[in-house]
């Protein structure tokens, strides 16, 4: 055990654990929150700024950093586990060993992280249906963001820490302050006039910082921490791939399951389609984080329970927070499923919700003029006697107007003003109504 490691003030107090429980679970949930009406107001005002094709472009290189996470090979997800049990432990040593053995790891995945964000922005413009302008765009984007992921492998390590003790709190309100500054540096840069790199590039800058500041809290929190080189241990490796080869499977699975749209929507179709799939996408992860919090927060006590081997206090945890997680989901998502459509609508207004809109009104407007001019072309002699036409219409039969055949997807018309209920160009997909023709 290092100097110091007996001492009881590094390892911070086990007393009132409910108390702690429950303010890591409500500052999380602050977080969540403030990301949440943070991304609602930034949304659309990004393309309102930017452009869809600009936004969609900026969302498709930023999704490529959800996969990178699969590089730490479940390390990551280690962290938190292995901080925990050697603090229930009561062993300074084994904790440095473990959080220095990592440190060296993720320093490694770093610089890998950063060699494939370089070949994939020389390659950008081969492996996305984009512009020669957009790649141009994408690669600058690229190399920005590969500089904030890759800084994120290494200083993970000091979140992990915090989480390991069981200040999520500490996390939470350092995220909270990091998104407002971010949000207000977007808001001010997009009204000054600022290009799409130069945002990234400020935002980012903004973000890395926020690195620096987990680094102190990990040393608030733990004053005995001490990352070297010299305390990198083979036998630690084994012992954290003994966990991680199964974080690191779940973490594959998670992704290829909801994160491979992005990248298939921008290889297949085009950026500003990425922009379409985004605003759906952002409600359905807005649910997902707000129902799992609470199991996040939980791990390290579960873990510290299973050390100090306290097997009731186990049970009552899975028992009690499967209760508690069924009954925050099953709302929630009953909720979103009814209200998923009018909610879209309002958030970025029906032209953002359906961008083919004007292109099919322009292809409805060519084909009635074919039309008409068919019509013209196959009927000169009514051309030439004028009131022929009238003299038909005189001698058709009243018929009720309800009882006309409709043209399919009009509703009615009336002092110009055209109704859609359903748009048959759009294969029947429910549209937004065009109160002005």
């Amino acid at each position: 055990m290092s100097i110091g490691g007996d001492r009881a003030d590094i390892w911070g107090s086990d007393d009132r654990q409910l108390a702690r429980v429950a303010r890591n679970v409500t500052t999380r949930y602050v977080a969540i929150a403030m990301d949440g009406l943070i991304g609602l107001v930034l949304l659309p005002f990004n393309v309102h700024h930017l452009g869809q094709a600009a936004y969609g472009l900026w969302m498709l290189t930023a999704s490529m950093t959800t996969y990178f996470s699969v590089l730490d090979l479940g390390f990551g997800g280690s962290i938190v586990k292995f901080v925990a049990y050697y603090r229930a432990k009561r062993d300074a040593r084994g904790l440095n060993e473990i959080a220095s053995t990592l440190f060296v790891i993720f320093g490694v995945v770093g610089l890998v992280a950063y060699g494939v964000f370089v070949a994939l922005a020389l390659n950008i413009g081969r492996v996305f249906a984009i512009t020669p302008d957009q790649a141009a765009t994408g690669r600058a984007l690229m190399l920005v963001i590969g500089v904030y992921v890759s800084l994120g492998f290494p200083f993970s390590i000091f979140g992990g820490i915090i989480n390991g003790f069981q200040r999520y709190d500490l996390n939470n309100m350092v995220g909270v302050c990091s998104s407002l500054i971010v949000a207000a540096v977007n808001v001010v840069m997009l009204v000054a006039g600022a290009s799409l790199v130069q945002l990234v590039t400020v935002t980012t800058s903004v973000r890395i910082l926020t690195y620096f500041v987990y680094r102190l809290n990990a040393y608030h929190v733990f004053p005995a921490l001490s990352l070297r080189p010299s305390l990198f241990l083979w036998s630690r490796v084994r012992e954290l791939t003994s966990f991680s080869v199964y974080i690191a499977i779940i973490d594959w699975a998670n992704k290829l399951n909801y994160s491979i749209d992005a990248i298939v929507i921008g290889a297949y179709l085009s950026a500003s389609a990425v922009t379409l799939w985004t605003v759906p996408q952002r409600l359905a992860e807005m649910l997902q984080r707000l129902t799992n919090q609470f199991n996040g927060v939980l791990f390290p006590v579960v873990v510290d329970s299973d050390a100090g081997k306290k097997a009731d206090r186990l049970r009552a945890l899975f028992v009690e927070g499967t209760r508690l997680s069924l009954a925050t989901v099953m709302p929630l998502a009953g909720t979103l499923f009814f209200l998923m459509g009018p909610l879209v609508h309002a958030w970025v207004g029906c032209r953002r919700a359906d961008p083919d809109r004007r292109r099919r009104d322009s292809r409805r407007q060519r084909v009635g003029d074919h039309r008409a001019q068919g019509r013209r072309r196959a009927s000169p002699r009514r051309l030439r006697e004028p009131g022929r036409g009238n003299r038909e219409r005189r001698a058709e039969p009243a018929v009720d107007p309800a009882l006309r055949p409709r043209r399919p997807g009009v509703r009615h018309v009336r002092a110009g003003r055209l109704h859609l209920d359903r748009d048959p160009l759009a294969g029947g997909v429910p549209s937004c109504r065009n109160r002005h023709g």
